[in-house]
């Protein structure tokens, strides 16, 4: 159950599930009001909706060089190394002021994203981790539950970013407070969040057998009734933080 590719999702990853420029900036903004102007480190930058708002300093880490391609249109000159997150990092001791990730942590092993994090940060470092959320009555998060559950059945184990960001700060032995930096409105129907499933290689996090793939996305077609009604609700984006005042 590797982690599936980022590479030949890059160039549409923005228009299936990009934030766009008025969220980010809210984020970024939020981000280097609590970190300061310090080196801001970022696990996963991906196409760097976020990373290229925070400006420099800055470095962003992202094992997929196709993600690292669209990051370099928005910012040719941003700082960007290719590095799997779950390895070590190309970063020198004690050289960064925070660390930030934005929706891959179910990617990540949060006990070494915590050693990551203590040998690279300064001694009163951020840790910051963004999550977007959505109500559990909403159309998508009924979905993704289901679809979830129904991997289980396969006997597949989704990849889960909430208990892995609670597994990192337990780690790192700091209390993280959670901010709702900004919300948005969105609609939802079932056939577009089909088609946005079925255009990526995996299904939370992993890479299940392409035709047991097929069968759950068929049995959620089945199960949510038709594909083009539409439900409107409100999402919106998090982010926990923590700091320390010295490097365990």
């Amino acid at each position: 159950m590797d982690a599936p590719s980022y590479d030949d999702q890059a160039h549409a990853y923005d228009a299936r599930v990009g934030l766009g420029i008025p969220v980010c900036q809210a984020i970024a903004v939020h981000i280097r009001q609590l970190c300061g102007p310090g080196v801001i480190a970022e696990w996963g930058c991906g196409t760097g909706e976020i990373g290229v708002q925070l400006g420099a300093p800055y470095v962003g880490l992202d094992r997929s060089a196709a993600m690292l391609d669209v990051f370099r249109q928005r910012s040719p000159d941003a700082d960007l190394r290719l590095a799997d997150g779950n390895e070590p990092w190309p970063l020198e001791d004690r050289s960064v002021a925070a660390v930030f990730g934005s929706r891959s942590l179910h990617l990540m092993n949060p006990d070494h994203l915590a050693e990551e994090c203590r040998r690279v940060q300064v001694a009163d470092g951020w840790v910051l981790i963004g999550r977007v959320q959505r109500d559990r009555d909403s159309l998508r998060d009924r979905m993704r539950r289901r679809m979830q559950g129904l991997l289980k059945e396969f006997g597949y184990q989704p990849r889960d970013g909430r208990s892995r960001g609670r597994r990192l700060f337990e780690v790192l032995g700091l209390d993280a407070e959670t901010t709702r930096v900004v919300s948005w409105p969105v609609s939802h129907s079932p056939g577009k969040a089909l088609a946005a499933w079925a255009d990526k290689p995996g299904l939370a996090g992993i890479l299940p057998d392409p035709s047991h793939k097929a069968l759950i996305l068929h049995a959620l077609a089945d199960e949510f009734g038709d594909s083009d009604a539409s439900e409107s609700s409100v999402e919106w984006y998090t982010v926990a933080a923590a700091r320390w005042k010295a490097n365990p």
